[in-house]
């Protein structure tokens, strides 16, 4: 994959480069190698501690090899360091949600919405875990929302 080889060459020639890690590791994760995406997005947040995307993008691949302690710890790490991107929140709310806290999962729901009104999928998502929690009513309102704003998405079964 010509990303790869990309990446690889941003690195050799400024093995300080952050980016090119974090890009590499998108680039393994996508690929599904999530070891390499780990340690990828690892070498990125050492040599930059406050890189929020690194921190999301490491809080995804261990959320893909359901380490989801792990994930959650990275998306705190990310949403302290870039409070106003709204798929952090959004993408830490899966999280809670595949760990059954369907209150923080709402919570973070909320927190994506508050950032971006039109997030279709929090929205979405927010709705699954109203229903999960047996409020039929708020989940359909979810549902609803999501599915006017982004017309691809169905009423789940």
């Amino acid at each position: 994959m010509r990303a790869l080889a990309d990446f690889d060459a941003a690195i050799d020639l400024n093995p300080q480069y952050a980016d090119a890690f974090a890009g590499r590791g998108y680039v393994w994760s996508v690929k599904g190698d999530q070891v390499r995406a780990i340690a990828d997005y690892d070498a990125a947040i050492r040599i930059n501690p406050l890189y929020a995307y690194a921190f999301a993008g490491r809080g995804y691949a261990w959320t893909l090899k359901d380490d989801l302690v792990r994930a959650t710890a990275d998306y705190d790490a990310a949403i302290r360091l870039n409070p106003q991107e709204a798929s952090n929140y959004y993408y830490r709310g899966e999280v809670w949600q595949r760990r059954n806290d369907y209150d923080r999962a709402i919570a973070d729901y909320d927190a994506a919405i508050r950032i971006d009104p039109r997030y279709a999928y929090a929205f979405y998502n927010r709705g699954r875990a109203w229903r999960a929690k047996g409020n039929a009513a708020r989940a359909g309102s979810d549902f609803d929302t999501a599915m006017r704003i982004d017309p691809t998405l169905k009423r789940p079964q």
